[in-house]
């Protein structure tokens, strides 16, 4: 290389490597999914950006990323169904189960469902924390095990948590059949004695609407049945039998709620076909006449003569003398639970409002319905009331909420991640 040639590109170099070192890279971590790994972005045009990665993160910048939301592909609104909490503080939320992607009728493979959510505390409903749910159930039988290879869907119905910490449970769930490419649904009961193992007590393909407890006995139905067991689950008596003979022989019967007075008297609250007492534990049914609601969603005995039942129009009555006489109490409004009487005031959840009625209004037969706003739009199912100032409730949409003032002010509950279990997609 001639020597002039060779100078002038040593003089470019030269100048060319402070040029280069002038230039600083500060780069700005910004977390969107701990501990997953992003895979993609895509600038769609100047302000909007999707990124996608593993651990289920698919989320999308309107402001050229400075905040990032999550798209609702596989994050269902868990729509809580039941919380029951015992006199220590140890308690289980439950919710359904959600499908997020519907798979081709020619598909070899089932519709994608997330797992209903299962939820527990220990300090009375302050904090919560996520149930591993791989545990509930055991054997190779999918019928009695929704933890099975092939199973999936699992929807939690309704949770009871006795005093001895023993929790009871109702489950449906799915089974696929890779071989036919059918679904099977099934359903049972499960009970843990010691929040570790779960095991099915039923094995009707039925899952419990209402599971309601006394101390001695435990007793769940919904659709077409009814079962009453002891407290550590080991002995089932089916109860149907005699409930279908004070139904008239008409075995069509849906159980919304159980109502327990002692440990002999127990009223069953049917959807359609009226509200049935039994005074023996559950041996006989007798039906509630005199006008009587001819099914409601739950019921309250305030005493000896007073019973308070709601449900929907017709079926929100209440009588003063023992069910001699019944008077409408309708607010208005569907009202799916009765929460308890707290500070002398009878909780009654309905959608998005808690509806109140004092306690001496009720025994003056003077209807005041006071409402209270908890949740956007969304139905409020169960009330868990601890005592005479604390109380939680949880519904659909992901509601929860807890009080520690008898019910003046309701402050959100902070909730734990809820995880698509059953559904994890990497992206």
């Amino acid at each position: 290389m001639p020597m002039k040639k060779f100078t002038s590109l040593l003089i470019a170099l030269c100048l060319a490597i402070p040029a280069m070192a002038q230039y600083t890279f500060n780069w700005t971590p910004q977390t969107i999914n701990p501990d997953n790994n992003m895979q993609e972005m895509n600038i769609v045009n100047d302000t909007t950006t999707i990124l996608v990665g593993y651990g289920q993160t698919f989320v999308v910048s309107d402001d050229l990323g400075s905040s990032w939301n999550k798209v609702p592909i596989l994050t269902p609104l868990y729509d809580f169904e039941d919380v029951s909490i015992n006199a220590s503080g140890l308690g289980y939320a439950c919710s359904g189960d959600q499908r997020v992607y519907d798979n081709p009728t020619t598909s070899p493979f089932p519709d994608v469902y997330a797992d209903g959510a299962f939820l527990v505390t220990t300090d009375f409903g302050a904090t919560w924390t996520t149930v591993d749910i791989s545990t509930i159930g055991t054997g190779d039988d999918p019928a009695l095990n929704p933890s099975h290879k092939n199973c999936y869907g699992r929807h939690f119905r309704a949770v009871e948590v006795l005093d001895n910490n023993n929790v009871f449970v109702g489950i449906e769930w799915y089974a696929h059949d890779f071989e036919t490419g059918s679904r099977v649904t099934y359903a049972a009961t499960f009970v843990t004695t010691d929040q570790e193992t779960w095991t099915a007590i039923t094995s009707d393909a039925k899952y419990p609407y209402g599971i309601e407890s006394d101390g001695t006995n435990v007793y769940f139905g919904g659709s077409n049945h009814l079962y009453k067991s002891d407290v550590n689950g080991t002995t089932v008596t089916d109860l149907f039998p005699a409930l279908t003979t004070a139904n008239g022989g008409d075995a069509s019967i849906f159980t919304n709620d159980i109502t327990i007075v002692s440990v002999d008297e127990i009223y069953v609250i049917t959807s359609i076909d009226g509200i049935f007492l039994s005074t023996d534990q559950g041996t006989t049914f007798t039906e509630l006449g005199n006008s009587a609601p001819v099914g409601a969603n739950d019921m309250i005995v305030v005493n000896d003569t007073v019973y308070f039942v709601l449900g929907s129009s017709a079926r929100s009555k209440y009588t003063l003398d023992g069910g001699d006489t019944w008077t409408a109490c309708y607010p208005g409004t569907s009202c799916y639970e009765i929460g308890g009487i707290m500070n002398d005031t009878i909780f009654s959840l309905a959608k998005s409002d808690i509806y109140k009625l004092a306690v001496a209004d009720l025994l003056a037969g003077n209807i005041n319905w006071v409402t209270q706003n908890i949740s956007n739009g969304e139905n409020l199912q169960k009330m868990e009331i601890l005592d005479a100032n604390n109380a939680v409730i949880f519904g659909y949409g992901e509601t929860a909420a807890i009080t520690s003032d008898a019910g003046v002010s309701w402050t959100p509950i902070d909730l734990p991640y809820l995880y698509v279990s059953g559904a994890l997609y990497n992206w």
